[in-house]
């Protein structure tokens, strides 16, 4: 999808993409900040699935410290 002359990328949530005029912008860097708790890992990770599933690429980077068989219960 295109808004404004810009490629848009789904965010696997549709009531997100109508609020941001179809999607992110692409290309872009989205920082996703907020409380534990507020849904910021399942969150990234239905936008990564989401594109993966389309075949597009995508990068999750975090700075959380604990093991990493903990992440796996995310998945």
């Amino acid at each position: 999808m295109t808004t404004n002359g810009f490629p848009r990328l789904y965010s696997g949530i549709p009531g997100l993409d109508d609020m941001i005029e179809g999607g992110f912008p692409f290309p872009s860097v989205v920082l996703v900040a907020g409380s534990a708790g507020a849904g910021k890992t399942t969150f990234a990770q239905k936008f990564l699935f989401s594109g993966a599933e389309k075949g597009e690429q995508g990068l999750y980077i975090s700075t959380l410290s604990e093991p990493a068989q903990w992440m796996l219960r995310y998945a």
